[in-house]
């Protein structure tokens, strides 16, 4: 692939991402769907265009619908294809928003692989890992990290002035997981990398305090009782915390749509619980991004850290 072409999608990702950002952080949560609408179809074509130019107008063209052809148009479009579908599936759940599910299908079309790294890594994997795969994981540790560190000492708080309880079946299972996967750092420190191993260790410690305090979290903090008039489309309702007979009757959905708003007016009810102080997460995929510029592809990197 011309290098120039992959350094134009990288920029064109980057600042796209960056949009998204801003709009994220100080839009309250709302990415405008002009913009993530309009990097999913320059990706589009930047993603077509790259595929014609390096298969059909290349040195040794494949020929049209062979097993060749096929694959490097999987391997062009396939994780973008991926990722919306795994991606719609989690936000039609409430679990990611739907700009962030598009901004990963933009960064996947517009950068297909990492365009290249400030510190020179030079060995060239065994098996290469699309862009927005290291994008995603990346993101996912620094999400793990300040969603920890910041809930940390409010839940440490709650509990000396005894506002929480720990379940004990619950901190017990996890505790217990803890300790094999110590056991399992500890042997695997010679083989894998321990930045690998630290990475992982801080995703499950903290998959765990979110699993220990999961619903003192989100009553404290994320899930908010509010009147029907201060809810916005796309906002996520928290089904869980309502009468599961009222929502099987009246057939609610977490996200709520146009359709799910009008349906709400019909309940009797005058406010419901909303998730309105959910964290912001294009920060950790803008983040992640500059990172790369510095180490390359991640996974790569820190195969290198003996």
């Amino acid at each position: 692939m011309d290098p120039t072409i992959l350094l134009l999608g990288f920029g064109i990702a980057l600042v796209g991402c960056a949009l998204a950002t801003y709009y994220d952080v100080f839009n309250n949560r709302n990415v405008p769907n002009w913009l993530t609408y309009s990097l999913v179809a320059i990706g589009i074509v930047f993603s077509i265009y790259v595929f014609v130019s390096d298969t059909l107008l290349g040195p040794s063209p494949p020929q049209i619908f062979s097993m060749a052809f096929f694959g490097l148009a999987f391997s062009a479009f396939g994780p973008a294809v991926f990722l919306f579908l795994i991606g719609y599936y989690f936000y039609m759940n409430g679990q990611i928003g739907g700009a962030d599910v598009l901004v990963f299908v933009s960064i996947a079309l517009l950068v297909p692989q990492q365009p290249f790294s400030l510190t020179k890594v030079d060995d060239t994997p065994l098996l290469r890992i699309p862009y927005v795969v290291s994008i995603f994981a990346l993101s996912g540790v620094l999400f793990s990290a300040y969603l920890f560190l910041s809930m940390l000492p409010k839940v440490l708080r709650a509990l000396v002035a005894k506002k929480v309880k720990m379940e004990v079946q619950k901190t017990l299972m996890s505790l217990f997981i803890l300790v094999l996967y110590g056991f399992f750092l500890w042997n695997m420190s010679k083989m894998v990398p321990l930045a690998y191993l630290l990475l992982t260790g801080l995703v499950v410690v903290s998959a765990f305090f979110v699993y220990i305090f999961r619903d003192f979290i989100l009553d404290e903090y994320v899930i908010k009782v509010v009147p029907f008039e201060k809810i916005e489309e796309e906002d996520v309702l928290a089904t869980e915390r309502m009468d599961p007979e009222l929502v099987k009757k009246y057939g609610l959905k977490k996200v709520l749509t146009v359709k799910e708003l009008e349906k709400l007016k019909t309940l009797p009810l005058k406010e419901f619980p909303i998730y309105k102080n959910m964290n912001c997460f294009m920060p950790h995929v803008l983040a992640a991004m500059l990172i790369t510029i510095v180490t390359g592809d991640i996974f790569l990197f820190l195969m290198k850290l003996r």
